[in-house]
This record gives C-alpha cells, structure tokens and sequence, in this order.
C-alpha cells in the first residue's frame, strides 16, 4: 500500500482522566489509517468525525487499521477512564475522491517492475529446484548401478 505523497501522519498521547481532544482541524480532511494504544485495560478511546464514531477502542491495542474516511468536520479523540492513550492518524488535509492530483491517488498493487522481477525470480527459483532434484535422482541412480 503506498499513501499519497502528502499524507501527514500524527500522534497523539492522552493522559489521565477522560477527555476531548481536537486532533484534526483541517475540513474536509480524508483520514487514511488509525492506530490506538493504550497502556492498560481502564480505559475506552473513541475517533469521532462527522458527527458519528469511526472507530472505538475498548481497553485494548487497535492495530492500524485502513480507512478511507472523509471528514467534514474536525477529528476528535474522547478517552474515558484513567490510562494512557497513544493515537497514531494518517491522513491528507483534502477530500481524497474529489483530487484530481496523480499524487493524491493510493496505489494498492504491484508496478510493472514489481512483475517483471516477481516473475524472473520465479523462473530462476523454478529452474534451481528443478535441477537439484534432477541431480538427486541422477545421482540416486547413478549409485545403485
């Protein structure tokens, strides 16, 4: 997966009592991915945007996870309980499907590149298999006579 040139990933760390926080005040923004940490089980954090939850973390580590989120309004992080938080957003300051930016495409595949060598490595890898088994039952054979 490779983001567009201009992502901008940040962190945040939360700590103590419950709280609101303003990560993202750039509208509209497209939020890519999202990581949360906490350190221990006592708490819940919550990514809001849009007015709605786009994603809960109950007392537990959520891997970074893939969106492809627009956010119309500004993006905000509501911890409960006493742990620490670590939250870890990647996003573009713009709404990613209306871009007409070659540099603001996500590209999720393999180049022509990738092919060409994916390929030539199997060719190669293919025929040294192939041979060491040959020489194995050659020289099994070669033995017994």
């Amino acid at each position: 997966m490779t983001y567009p040139q201009d992502a901008i990933t940040i962190q945040n760390i939360i700590n103590g009592a419950a709280s609101s926080t303003e990560v993202i005040s750039i509208t509209p923004s497209t939020i890519l991915g999202i990581n949360i940490s906490q350190e221990n089980l006592a708490s819940n954090t919550d990514v809001e945007c849009n007015g709605e939850n786009i994603l809960t973390n109950f007392a537990k580590t959520t891997e970074f996870i893939l969106l492809n989120k627009i956010c119309n309004t500004p993006v905000i992080i509501k911890k409960t309980g006493n742990d620490k938080a670590q939250i870890i957003i990647t996003y573009v300051p713009y709404n990613i499907t209306l871009s007409t930016s070659t540099a603001a495409k996500i590209y999720n595949g393999f180049t022509g590149g990738e092919i060409v060598i994916s390929l030539l490595l199997f060719w190669i890898f293919s025929f040294l298999i192939f041979n060491f088994i040959v020489e194995k039952f050659i020289g099994f054979f070669n033995k017994r006579k």
